[in-house]
This record gives C-alpha cells, structure tokens and sequence, in this order.
C-alpha cells in the first residue's frame, strides 16, 4: 500500500507536467494497475480458513505472489526513482485556496 500511495500521488504531480511526464506516466500507471488488481486478489481469499490443504495451496500463492513482488521491485523503484528526480528538477508549486466569502470587497 505504500507503493501505491506514492504512485498515486507521483502520478497526481506528474499529470501536470504532461509533456514532459509522458515517460513515466504510462510505468506509474501500470505499477497502479497490477498493485490494484493484486490487492483485489489478495482481499478476495480473506479471511483464510479451511483445511490443510486450503491453506498450503493459500502458502502456495503467497509465496508465488511474493517471487512477482521481488522480481518487478527493482522495477518499481527504478519508475519511482526516475519520477522523484523529475519531481525534483520540476518543483510542484501548490496553489493556495482564496476564500472569496470571508472578505466584503464592497466600496
């Protein structure tokens, strides 16, 4: 999950920089897209209960999941790397919220 909200959030910055983001919104995406649907995955086989043999086919499929995490991490952190440096070189400036109802501008 934590991934997830650091490239959702990468992602929201990015989108403001469109022309020159486009190489790294699509990564961003797909990383957001797989972590989605394993955590669909994931939250569909709970609670787990069952049998022995239930759970050893459940052990099964977390450690298959867990050899995907490790073999797309360097991945992972390499499109986040990538995105933080460019964050970096184009700094967001966050827009301020004018509250125009606290003030009576009448002459």
């Amino acid at each position: 999950n934590e991934i997830k909200k650091k490239s959702h959030s990468l992602r929201a910055r990015l989108e403001a920089f469109s022309d020159h983001s486009g190489k790294l919104q699509i990564p961003l995406q797909e990383i957001i897209d797989w972590l989605s649907q394993k955590d669909e995955e994931i939250s569909a086989q709970l609670p787990l209960c069952g049998d022995v043999l239930l759970v050893q086919q459940e052990k099964e499929r977390h450690t298959a999941f867990m050899e995907e995490v490790k073999s797309r991490g360097p991945y992972i952190y390499s499109v986040l790397e990538s995105a933080q440096v460019f964050l970096t070189q184009h700094p967001f400036e966050e827009v301020e919220d004018v509250n125009l109802d606290s003030k009576d501008v009448s002459p």
